[in-house]
Order: structure tokens, then C-alpha cells, then sequence
């Protein structure tokens, strides 16, 4: 992928005749597309709705680079034995094929005791320590430990979990689909950011979306309340449909949030995983 993404010319000629200039902000929507790169296609994004997964990408510590043991991921998914661990080592499996996960060691130096990360091919029985340059053997109980691309790690940390949810939710529901992420619209020097814009079978949807709500008390969903009404406000502008997506459930949906919708589609983690 290019680091500047171009808007699709059917989502880019609807801003366009109601005179709103549009553009994609490449910071976040790149990791977007990067992640839809490993998995081949927006198709092959479908394991994210896998139950046990999901309690990997949204652990704090996965997020932020931990690597775990095989036994640890299959305790973090809570999947037990018999069909379910089969069918997490083939998920699992599939992730490393395509580095999505990545496989390797974290070897702790004896003598200063840096740890760091290797992957296989780096691993000899004799290294030395980039930290203090002491001479290391292999250790006996070295194993594979496993952690998220960082690829992935970004695009979860900036909302790709219901982007990417929504997105193939409306792609495996049409004939004709385009979509672009993080896109900004512009007029009169007001600006408002759209996380996903979709072209469903001729129909335009401007979509907020929003992984989780970690907010306090409603005057924090001030700012929420004041995007859905700006997201509102040009879908009417450049004819589109308005919807809410959220990877949470409809009961984790704050009551002034749902108001806000004013009976306008909002898909939740009931529909989308």
C-alpha cells in the first residue's frame, strides 16, 4: 500500500457535488489497510470475530508487545481442551502463517539481565548480548513465545476492532462495496472526521465508530455526542445514510449515547461479531 491513500472515486464524487472537500488521514487509516494486508482481504479479517481471539487483542498488556507462551495465549483465550484447543492451534496457526502473530524466543542475558526478543532465525547457541556484550548460550528451556504484529498492535490501540468489523459486515452483505477509513471532510473551514465511509450496492453510510466507552460520567460523552451530530449533519449533506457502530454490546451503550442516534442504526457487538 501506498503511505497516501487516495479517497475511492464513487465515496469522493458524493463529497465532491455537495461541494465538501475530502480527504483520508494516512496516520491511522495506513495501519487500517496494513492489517487487511496480512489477513489477504477484508474477507480474511473474519477471525476477528472469533470469541476466544478477541480476548487477545483487546488484552492491555498484548497491545503493548508482551509475548506469551502457547499455554499462556490458550489460558488469555480461555479455551479449554479437546475440539476447542484444536481449533484454537489451527486459529492460531493461521495467524503465524501470515504474521499476523509472530513466533519467536525472549532470551534474558545472565549477566545484565536485558531480555529481548528474537525471532528463530536469529537464534544460535552462542549470542552475544547487544547490551553488554557478554557471551550467552541458548537456554536449555528456551521456547516459543508469541506476540502481536506491531502492525496490529497500532491499528487495535486506534480503534480498528469495529472498523474493521463494520466494514465486512456491510462488504459480505452486498454486491457492490467500496469503503474508506478515517476519512476528513471539509467545508467552510469546519472539519469532521468519519471513521468508516461505505458505497453498499449504490447507498453511501457514513459510520462513527467506537470500540469501548471508558468514560467516567456523561459529561464525558460530550464530545461523542457533538460527533455524532456533525456525522449526522453531513450524511444529510451529501445524502447518506448515518450509523453507530460499536464493538460492545447494546447494553454497554451509554443511555445519552443511544439518545443521541435518535432512532438511527446502531450496530453493535450482537450483530457485528
Amino acid at each position: 500500500m501506498s503511505t497516501s491513500e487516495a479517497l475511492d472515486p464513487v465515496i469522493a464524487a458524493a463529497f465532491d457535488h455537495a461541494g465538501i472537500k475530502a480527504r483520508i488521514d494516512n496516520g491511522k487509516a495506513k495501519y487500517y489497510r496494513r492489517m487487511v494486508t496480512l489477513a489477504g482481504d477484508l474477507a480474511g479479517m473474519r477471525f476477528l470475530r472469533d470469541p476466544a481471539l478477541l480476548n487477545v487483542f483487546n488484552d492491555a498488556q498484548a497491545r503493548i508487545g508482551a509475548a506469551y507462551r502457547l499455554n499462556e495465549l490458550f489460558a488469555l483465550m480461555r479455551v479449554g481442551k479437546g475440539t476447542a484447543r484444536i481449533q484454537a492451534v489451527e486459529t492460531l496457526t493461521a495467524l503465524v502463517q501470515r504474521q499476523i502473530l509472530l513466533r519467536g524466543y525472549v532470551i534474558a542475558c545472565p549477566v545484565c539481565r536485558r531480555s529481548r526478543w528474537l525471532y528463530p532465525d536469529a537464534v544460535s547457541e552462542q549470542m552475544r548480548c547487544p547490551a553488554c556484550a557478554a557471551l550467552n548460550h541458548l537456554p536449555l528451556d528456551a521456547t516459543f513465545v508469541y506476540k502481536l504484529n506491531a502492525i496490529y498492535r497500532t491499528g487495535f490501540t486506534q480503534g480498528a476492532l469495529s472498523v474493521l468489523l463494520t466494514a465486512l459486515y456491510y462488504a459480505e452483505r452486498a454486491a457492490s462495496f467500496t469503503w474508506g477509513t478515517c476519512v476528513i471532510a471539509e467545508k467552510h473551514g469546519l472539519k469532521t472526521e468519519i471513521d468508516l465511509v461505505c458505497a453498499v450496492d449504490g447507498r453511501l453510510i457514513l459510520i462513527e465508530c467506537k470500540d469501548k466507552f471508558i468514560y467516567q460520567a456523561e459529561a464525558d460523552f460530550a464530545a461523542l455526542r457533538d460527533q455524532l451530530a456533525r456525522g449526522r449533519m453531513l450524511a444529510r449533506e451529501i445524502g447518506a445514510e448515518f450509523v453507530f457502530a460499536t464493538a460492545q454490546s447494546l447494553d454497554a451503550v451509554p443511555p445519552s449515547i443511544q439518545a443521541a442516534m435518535n432512532g438511527e442504526m446502531v450496530l453493535t457487538s450482537d450483530v457485528l461479531v
